[in-house]
Order: structure tokens, then sequence, then C-alpha cells
């Protein structure tokens, strides 16, 4: 089994568990014990940790607690609200698992990629500030000793060079990472994960009987939506709510709004748009990977420019005395 990290392959082992014994019988607990028995046996030293939750985790289900309490804090929160939503319409949580999570791992992956690709910018940003400053203070005494014509203001340049292009590289930070949702790329690509989420959430939903009206909280709560009335309580209301948060196209809505009276319908319509999201999710990946090339070039253009002014400054005053 390797080597495994505590969080993120604890929920793994759930999730197989789960899977696993919906699919071949036998309870959740005992695969659990599986699982421990085999850590235990590999590499005890380096799964302590999972060991012991798992332990703990396969004591309470055997203890008949409810499988939602059990979870809670380990696997993430909307899953373990599906999962009670699950049981108290009497559906096995094995189907929210097997339908939900994945798509679920999906979209978070794809939110951290997108993430990690907007910070490496910035990183070789500052690589390229601190290397150019050190260059800069290999140069400083010998521009300082005035045996070489040297114009004041890129004196002033250089002893500023840190401060210059730090504010700059902040400024574009700011924009970059603490508001990337005003941007809009970034905020596109934002929408259609949680488009690809929401449409996951009403599909599951759908399949446990609940009516738009009920999904409405439950869709409120998990993508922190901000529209939260609108006249109709029904599925115009719904789609109207989320067409005004970003998460669906108006053609898309529409097509969910013709569905919604139709007998199985509305599901097939609801994987289409799924698919469409999940589609546009990968092409929009692509794109910013391209636009973050592009930005990183931008970026670092400041520090070297102002470098290559420096240099310049330096070589025309050594020119001059020839």
């Amino acid at each position: 089994m390797g080597v495994f990290t505590p969080r993120k392959d604890l929920v793994r082992i759930i999730y197989r568990a789960e899977l696993t014994s919906s699919k071949l019988g036998g309870s959740v607990s005992d695969r659990l014990d599986r699982y421990v028995k085999d850590l235990i046996d590999l590499d005890f030293r380096n799964n302590k940790q999972t060991i012991k939750q798992l332990k703990r985790i396969s004591s309470r289900l055997k203890k008949g607690e409810n499988k939602y309490r059990v979870y809670q804090g380990i696997l993430p929160n909307d899953i373990v609200s599906f999962m009670k939503e699950a049981e108290d319409k009497g559906v096995k949580s094995s189907k929210i698992i097997e339908e939900y999570a994945p798509i679920k791992q999906m979209g978070d992956s794809a939110l951290m990629k997108v993430k990690k690709k907007m910070y490496f910018p910035f990183v070789i940003f500052f690589i390229a500030v601190f290397m150019f400053d050190y260059l800069i203070g290999e140069l400083a005494p010998i521009i300082h000793s005035g045996s070489i014509p040297f114009p004041e203001s890129m004196k002033s340049v250089m002893e500023h060079y840190k401060v210059i292009n730090f504010s700059y590289g902040l400024f574009f930070a700011f924009l970059f990472l603490v508001i990337p949702q005003k941007l809009p790329l970034i905020k596109k690509i934002f929408h259609e994960i949680n488009g690809l989420l929401a449409m996951a959430t009403i599909m599951i939903l759908h399949n446990l009987s609940y009516a738009s009206s009920e999904m409405k909280p439950i869709l409120i709560k998990s993508f922190k939506l901000k529209r939260k009335s609108w006249k109709n309580d029904g599925m115009d209301g719904l789609t109207k709510m989320l067409f005004q948060e970003g998460l669906l196209t108006s053609l898309q809505a529409s097509e969910i709004r013709n569905s919604g009276s139709v007998t199985g319908e509305l599901y097939v319509v609801l994987k289409f748009i799924f698919e469409e999201k999940r589609e546009n999710v990968k092409l929009l990946d692509e794109t910013i990977q391209e636009v973050v090339k592009n930005f990183t070039i931008f970026l670092i253009a400041m520090p070297l420019f102002t470098m290559l002014a420096i240099l310049g400054s330096l070589f025309s005053g050594i020119i001059s005395l020839l």
C-alpha cells in the first residue's frame, strides 16, 4: 500500500470501504479492519495516525452510530450532508459516495490546480528579483567608487531596486491572488467548477426525490450563494438563482426549465449540462495555463528591464572612458 498521508488517504480508504461493501457485501467496519490489519503488517511506523483513526471509525460504526456523524470532520462537509439526507430518505450512503465523491474530488482537484498555477508567476518573479538584486549588490562597489560615470537617477534605482519591484509584484499579487474572482477568466473557471458541482448536487437531490424548493437551502449552503430569494420556489426560481450566480448560462437554465415537467427528462438534461461543464473546465484550464505563461513573462519584465537599464548605464559609463 505504500506510505499514506493521513487525511487524503484516510478519505480514500473510507470511500473504497463504502463502495466495496456495497458491491461485494460485508460491513464497512469489517473492510476498515482489514485495512488496519494490512497497514500494521506492511508499514506501521508511517501509518500510526491513519491506523488510529480507522480503528476509531470502525468502532463507532460497530456501535451503530449514523455514518454521517462518524464521518463528520473527516469527509468533505457536502458529502457528509448528502449522506445525512440519504439516510433520512432511506438511501444507502454508498450511493452518495459512488455518484458524488468522484465529482467532488475532480472539482476540488481542478480548483487546486488553478490556484497552484496562479502562484507560479510570483514564485518566478521573486526568484528573479532576488537574483538581480544580488547582482546589483556585486556591482555596487564598482559604481559607488566613482571611477565610472554613472547617472545619479540610476543609483537611486539601484538603492531602491527591491522596493520598486516588490511594490510592482505585490500590486499584481493582490489582483491575481487576493481577489482572483474579479478577473474575468479566473471568475469564469471558478463559476464553471461550482456549476459542475451544482449540477451533480441537483442530480443527487433529484434522485433522492427532493422538490426544487427543498434543494434551495442545500444549494445556498453548499455554494455560499448570495441571491437567496426569488418569487418562484419551483424549478423556474431555482434556475434563475443559479443563472444570476453565474453557475448556469441562460440557455442551460432554459433547458432545465423546459424539462422540469417531463418524467426522466430532467435528469438527462442535468447530465448533459454536467458533461458540458466538465468539458468547459478542461478547456478553461488549458487557457489559464497559457495565460499564466504569458503573465509570468509580463511579470518578470519589470525587474528584468530595470536590471538591463542599470547595466546599460554602467556600460555607457565604461564606453565614455575609452
